[in-house]
């Protein structure tokens, strides 16, 4: 395939010779990802319509670990390589996994769209800001490769590991909650108990912060023992182990606002705010640019890092001031 050339090129245009090469090839692995995570989301989305929160919850830790068992068990025979075989290995094992489940229980579920049905217009409606939103949000992933393009050899992958790492409490803790929040949110808003509404919200991020609070300081208390017990093996040395950690440690200040972040979003779907999240999105493009732009030429990957817990921090403050507004 010739498309993924222009691809890197787009996205990554500081990527050279072998390093452009390599870029490439991984890209083509990790196509497949698509496909499956796009299944994975759409069969997500029915379980919860059946306030069925377990199965996605299981299959929400399955992409991570894959990653992180690849690199442990085959990272010294397929280098980067192995990273890229655990994210696809996961997204296949997460869409078999959620796929089995779904349709032991529902082996007759008619797969039918009714074009005349009164709520597809209402459905259109809702998506098109979060289509919006979406494009902007791949937008802003667009800049931050290419500011990362430019950083030493070395600084994508040590990210990618701290990032990876950092995901884990995110996707275990944060992820549940907001999930299994999401109906009482809607039930309070459509019957108008507002004060009810702000009490659960105000619950669910208290819940987040002595979850994630304690793991933040954690991660910033024993980031260079954590990466080096997990990833420091074969060509993963101590300099990676310590570019690895910085990485992780700068992420650790917006682990918290990471955490309340889904929650924040599901009370804006069941407000039906959907714009306010294209507007989360185009906030968050306008600060990419800027913030990059000086903290990677002045921390280099510290700055990137930090970079991206400052953003985030920022919208969350915007997602809840949308999200408690009466």
């Amino acid at each position: 395939m010739v498309w993924p050339d222009v691809l890197v090129r787009l996205i990554a245009p500081g990527f050279s010779g072998q390093q452009f090469r390599l870029t490439v090839n991984l890209t083509r692995v990790v196509l497949p990802v698509v496909i499956f995570t796009g299944l994975t989301g759409f069969l997500t989305a029915i379980y919860r319509v059946y306030l069925r929160f377990v199965i996605p919850a299981v299959v929400s830790l399955i992409s991570p670990l894959a990653v992180v068992a690849s690199i442990v068990l085959f990272s010294s025979r397929l280098g980067i390589f192995s990273i890229a075989y655990g994210i696809l290995a996961g997204a296949f094992v997460s869409f078999l996994v959620i796929g089995f489940f779904f349709f032991l229980r529902h082996p007759l579920y008619r797969w039918e769209i009714d074009l005349k049905h009164p709520a597809i217009r209402s459905i259109f409606f809702l998506m098109a800001p979060l289509i919006g939103a979406d494009l902007i949000g791949k937008g802003s992933g667009v800049i931050f490769r290419i500011f990362a393009s430019f950083l030493p050899e070395g600084s994508i992958t040590a990210f990618a590991l701290a990032y990876r790492v950092f995901s884990i409490p995110v996707l275990v803790f944060s992820g549940a909650v907001a999930s299994a929040i999401f109906p009482l949110l809607s039930r309070q808003h459509a019957e108008a108990q507002s004060e009810d509404f702000k009490d659960t919200l105000l619950l669910g991020m208290r819940m987040m912060c002595i979850l994630l609070v304690p793991i933040a300081v954690g991660f910033v208390m024993l980031k260079e023992p954590l990466i080096r017990v997990l990833f420091e093996r074969g060509l993963f040395d101590t300099t990676a182990t310590a570019l690895t950690a910085q990485a992780l440690l700068y992420l650790s200040f917006g682990l918290l606002a990471y955490g309340i972040n889904p929650l924040l979003s599901q009370s804006c779907y069941a407000m039906k705010k959907n714009w306010f999240l294209f507007r989360y999105e185009l906030i968050g493009l306008c600060l990419a640019v800027p913030l990059n732009l000086v903290l990677i030429r002045r921390m280099g990957l510290a700055g990137l890092a930090l970079g991206t817990a400052i953003i985030r921090i920022v919208l969350v403050g915007y997602l809840f001031c949308a999200s408690t507004a009466s």
